[in-house]
């Protein structure tokens, strides 16, 4: 009896990880920091020798849709927002999610994070994703962005390095993986493109 009711006691400790994954699964690497994109307006900065109207309009907007045919993903995509009361950010089974911490999609600068679950029918097949894959990501603005892969790799949930508002306009898509889902995986991706629906 006693090994009977150790055996039940694992399965259960093993059940209550496995949950807090799933509902702490940003908790960690999309903690709370202040995020320019939110309180400071996206600066073009002009090449050398082109100032004033030489220069065009910057293109961004929130993401609505994000396709990465390579890996069957198609997904409409929802604004995540970071709840600090239960240290959770929004996730549902049927949705890929714009983290409201990173930058629009734009062809300016920064960073646009994408996650959702590692879940068929989500984002369960993007560790598959391999050189020249492609992205698309439709924006609220009527434009389409399409980036290029660049790179792929896991990192710790405390790695909060996507969240940095500099260099070249980047799309990076990021689920759970590893055991547990102890790790995420983190695909980035340049842009390549800027169209209109």
């Amino acid at each position: 009896m006693k090994r009977l009711a150790l055996t039940h006691k694992a399965t259960y400790s093993s059940i209550a990880v496995i949950n807090l994954c799933v509902f702490g699964m940003f908790a960690v690497i999309l903690s709370p920091i202040p995020s320019p994109a939110r309180n400071e307006p996206l600066v073009a900065i002009a090449p050398k020798g082109l100032s004033g109207p030489e220069l065009t309009k910057i293109n961004l907007g929130i993401p609505t849709r994000v396709v990465v045919s390579s890996v069957n993903i198609d997904l409409p995509v929802r604004t995540g927002s970071y709840n600090s009361t239960d240290q959770t950010w929004t996730l549902d089974t049927q949705s890929a999610f714009y983290a409201d911490r990173s930058v629009p999609v734009n062809d300016s600068n920064g960073s646009t994070l994408i996650y959702g679950h590692a879940r068929f029918g989500l984002f369960a097949r993007l560790p598959e994703i391999s050189e020249g894959a492609t992205a698309e990501v439709y924006t609220d603005s009527g434009k389409v962005f399409s980036y290029t892969f660049t790179s792929s790799r896991q990192v710790k949930p405390d790695d909060t390095s996507i969240f940095i508002n500099s260099g070249a306009p980047t799309l990076a898509l990021q689920t759970c993986s590893g055991p547990f889902d102890i790790y995420r995986t983190l695909v980035s991706f340049s842009l390549s493109e800027v169209s209109s629906v």
